[in-house]
C-alpha cells in the first residue's frame, strides 16, 4: 500500500518501494545480526532459567522475582523481537496495525515489569544485607508484589498500544510514500507521542535514581563486613594460636609430673604461671582439665603441694597407676581435637554463607548494571530523533545502521540475565549441564 501521486503509477510505487526495502536491509543488517542473536540466546537461556528455578525446592523472594523477569524476557524473545525483525524486511510496505501494536504492547510491558522487578529486588536485598533485624520480605509480598507490578505494567503499557499501528512516511523518491509501524498519523502532530515518551524517560530515572542509591549502601555494608570479619578471624588464629602453645607447656609439665622427673612444686608453679597466661587470652575449655601424678610419698613437701593444689584454679589429684593417666590424657587430647575442629567447621560454615551471599548480590547488582547501560544508547538515540527528526531522516547509511542498532540495544538485557545467571551462580551452572546432557 502506498500515497499515489498523479504521476507515477502504481505498478511503478511498489516496484520502487519493493527495492527501497531491499536497501534498507542492507542497512539494517548489524540489527537483524543483533536481534537473531537476542532471540536465540534469551529464548534458551531464559526457558533454562524457568525450568530451573520452578524445580527449585527453596521458596525464596529472589526466586519470585526472578521467575517474573525471566517470564515477561521470555515472551519478548519469542514474540517482540521476531516482529522487529519481520518489520525489518518490510520495512516501507508494512501494513500490519495490529501486529504493530501488539509488538509495542508487549515490549512496553516488559519494560514496566521489569523495571519494578529490579527495583523490588534491590529492596529486597538492602533490608536483608542492611537492616538484617528489621523487617524482612518473605514469598508472600513477593508474590503479591509481582502481581501488583504485573497489573501496572499492563495498565500502563495501554496508551501505547492505542497510540501505535500504522503511519505513513515519506520516501527519498519525492512524491512517494510508504506505510511503517509507529505512531498513526492521527497522533502524530499532536502532545502524546511526546508525553507518552517523557512518561517512560521519566519513569527509567525514577527507578534507577534509588536502584544506584541502594546498592552504592549494599557494597558498603558488605566492605564493612568484610573488614570486620577479617580481623575477627586474624584476632580468633591468634587466640588460638597463643591458647595451644599453653596448653602444649602445660601437658608437657603434667606429663613431666607424672613420669617422676621433676620436682613437683616447680612444676605447679609453672603450670601457674601457665595458667595465667591463658586466662589473658579468655579461654575457658582448659580450666575444666583434670592434670594427675604419681605422689611417691606423703611428706612434708607433698603436704605442701597439696595445700598449694587446693588454692590453685587446676585440681592436681592422684592417679591409682599409669595405665589410667594414658586414658584421661587420651580423652583430654580427644576433647581438645573436638573443640578445635567444631571452632574451625563454624567459621568455615560461616565463610561459605557469607561469600555465597556476596555472590548473590554481585549477580543482582550485575542484571541491574546491564538493564541500565543497554536502555542508555536507546534514549540517546530516541530523543535525537524526536527533537531533531529532519537531521535524522538525513543521516548517512552507516551512521543510520548504527541508530537502528542502538535502538535496539534495550533488547540486551532480555538475553544477558541468563548469561548473568550462569556466570555467578555455580549451581545455576551445574543443574544447566545436567539438564542439557539429559535432552
Amino acid at each position: 500500500m502506498s500515497l499515489l501521486s498523479s504521476n507515477y503509477s502504481e505498478e511503478f510505487i511498489n516496484s520502487y518501494l519493493k527495492e527501497l526495502n531491499i536497501e534498507t536491509i542492507n542497512i539494517m543488517i548489524p540489527a537483524i545480526v543483533f536481534l537473531v542473536g537476542i532471540a536465540v540466546l534469551g529464548a534458551v537461556g531464559n526457558s533454562l532459567v524457568l525450568i530451573l528455578y520452578w524445580r527449585k525446592r527453596t521458596s525464596r523472594p529472589n526466586r519470585i522475582f526472578i521467575l517474573t523477569l525471566s517470564s515477561f524476557d521470555l515472551l519478548t524473545n519469542v514474540f517482540v523481537v521476531p516482529e522487529d525483525i519481520y518489520d525489518m524486511f518490510d520495512y516501507w510496505t508494512f501494513n500490519r496495525p495490529a501486529l504493530c501494536r501488539a509488538r509495542h504492547y508487549l515490549y512496553t510491558c516488559n519494560t514496566i515489569a521489569s523495571s519494578l522487578a529490579l527495583l523490588a529486588i534491590c529492596v529486597t536485598r538492602y533490608r536483608k544485607i542492611c537492616r538484617p533485624f528489621g523487617r524482612q520480605v518473605t514469598v508472600t509480598h513477593a508474590v503479591v508484589a509481582c502481581i501488583v507490578l504485573t497489573f501496572l505494567s499492563l495498565l500502563f503499557s495501554v496508551p501505547t498500544a492505542i497510540m501505535n499501528g500504522v503511519k505513513t512516511s515519506k520516501t527519498p523518491h519525492e512524491g512517494i510514500y510508504g506505510y511503517q509501524c509507529g505512531y498513526q498519523d492521527v497522533y502524530l502532530k499532536t502532545k502524546w507521542p511526546m508525553i507518552n515518551a517523557a512518561f517512560f524517560i521519566l519513569l527509567f530515572i525514577l527507578v534507577c535514581t534509588p536502584l544506584v542509591v541502594l546498592y552504592i549502601l549494599i557494597g558498603v555494608k558488605a566492605r564493612h563486613h568484610k573488614s570486620f570479619r577479617i580481623s575477627s578471624v586474624a584476632s580468633r588464629s591468634y587466640s588460638m594460636t597463643s591458647s595451644s602453645e599453653v596448653r602444649e607447656t602445660v601437658s608437657k609439665l603434667t606429663e613431666e609430673v607424672n613420669n617422676e622427673s621433676v620436682c613437683a612444686e616447680d612444676a605447679k608453679a609453672e603450670i601457674s604461671v601457665a595458667t595465667s597466661s591463658l586466662d589473658t587470652y579468655k579461654t575457658t575449655d582448659v580450666h575444666d582439665e583434670v592434670f594427675t601424678y604419681t605422689r611417691p610419698k606423703q611428706d612434708e613437701t607433698t603436704m605442701s603441694s597439696d595445700k598449694y593444689a587446693e588454692n590453685s584454679s587446676f585440681r592436681i589429684q592422684s592417679a591409682p597407676n599409669k595405665k589410667n593417666n594414658k586414658e584421661q590424657n587420651s580423652y583430654r587430647m580427644r576433647k581438645k581435637s573436638s573443640i578445635l575442629n567444631r571452632g574451625r567447621s563454624e567459621s568455615q560454615v560461616s565463610t561459605i554463607s557469607v561469600r555465597k551471599s556476596n555472590r548473590t548480590t554481585v549477580m543482582l547488582a550485575s542484571i541491574t548494571i546491564v538493564f541500565i547501560l543497554s536502555f542508555l544508547p536507546f534514549l540517546a538515540v530516541l530523543f535525537y530523533k524526536f527533537a531533531a527528526p529532519e537531521s535524522f531522516n538525513r543521516l548517512s547509511p552507516e551512521v543510520e545502521s548504527l541508530c537502528h542498532l542502538l535502538l535496539r540495544s534495550y533488547l540486551l538485557n532480555t538475553a544477558a540475565n541468563p548469561v548473568i545467571y550462569n556466570l555467578c551462580d555455580v549451581n545455576f551452572r551445574r543443574e544447566c549441564f545436567k539438564l542439557l546432557k539429559f535432552w
